[in-house]
């Protein structure tokens, strides 16, 4: 029906040319009652899909969009899927965004709920950015993987915390792991050799006095990370490469000694601020000295 500004009536009549059998009974006995509530084409099909659509119940909707993805669904297509289920349950756009984090596989779900922003509201356009989040994750763990020679899983030795670390000869750049022999790292607090927090003096003494203390290891495995460290066993200084992720940034010229024992150079340092969902809240937590 393209090339011409073509009626809705002869649109409909159109369609009625197109049906046999007892589709076509149905229609044409429907299908005044229809165009009464609205004459146009779009709204005829809507109602005449009517008796073929699979209704579910909304909780049997959230059940099916939270399970995990297949392994042999794009995302693309898992996207198409959870809409689908949307629909027929009756649940939101907000539901579907939610449900492609927890859908999501376990190595790509703590990074796509850290990008969930509880503040916007088009929670479609927020999915589709995850969407391809996802895709650029995957895509770029897979070149990592073949660069390595390691196949279809990632080493994961003893210092390895996130997939593709690990202590092995092909740990690639920038990951951090564990180092066997003498011990060089040293309290922050107060700066001993080897002193770790659970073997601090007075701790029991202290506690109420001290604030709690949250150690952070966070990567992507896309190319604006590709390079991340990852400090863990009470790291006191998380490393950044933007400055604009650091709030009131200052210059300095400082150097911190990693887990393998190099010495890093730091230029600058300030606050980054983290936001993510847990158990459906937003968290919020400040690092300093960053």
């Amino acid at each position: 029906m393209s090339g011409g500004d073509w009626p809705e009536e002869f649109r409909i009549l159109a369609l009625n040319g197109k049906l046999d059998g007892t589709a076509l009974v149905y229609f044409e006995r429907m299908v005044p009652l229809w165009t009464a509530e609205s004459p146009t084409l779009e709204h005829v099909m809507n109602r005449m899909l009517v008796p073929y659509m699979t209704t579910i119940t909304a909780s049997k909707g959230l059940q099916l969009m939270t399970s995990e993805k297949s392994k042999s669904r794009t995302w693309a297509e898992h996207y198409q899927y959870l809409t689908y289920v949307a629909e027929r349950s009756g649940c939101s756009d907000l539901h579907v965004l939610q449900s492609l984090c927890k859908s999501a596989p376990p190595y790509l779900q703590s990074a796509m709920l850290a990008r969930l922003n509880s503040q916007r509201v088009d929670y479609l356009q927020q999915a589709t950015e995850l969407v391809a989040f996802a895709i650029e994750f995957e895509a770029n763990m897979f070149k990592q993987e073949i660069g390595r020679g390691q196949g279809g899983r990632g080493n994961r030795g003893r210092g390895g915390r996130f997939h593709g670390g690990g202590r092995g000869d092909q740990g690639g750049r920038g990951s951090v792991a564990r180092v066997d022999g003498t011990e060089t790292r040293s309290c922050y607090n107060c700066g001993e050799v080897g002193h770790l927090a659970i073997d601090y003096p007075g701790k029991e003494n202290s506690a109420a006095k001290t604030s709690p203390r949250v150690t952070l290891a966070v990567g992507t495995g896309t190319n604006a990370d590709s390079c991340t460290w990852i400090l863990d066993s009470g790291s006191s200084v998380h490393l950044v490469k933007n400055e604009k992720l650091l709030r009131n940034a200052v210059d300095c010229d400082e150097q911190y000694r990693a887990a393998n024992g190099d010495l890093i150079h730091v230029v600058k340092k300030g606050t980054a601020v983290l936001r993510t969902i847990v158990d459906s809240n937003e968290v919020i937590v400040e690092l300093s000295d960053v």
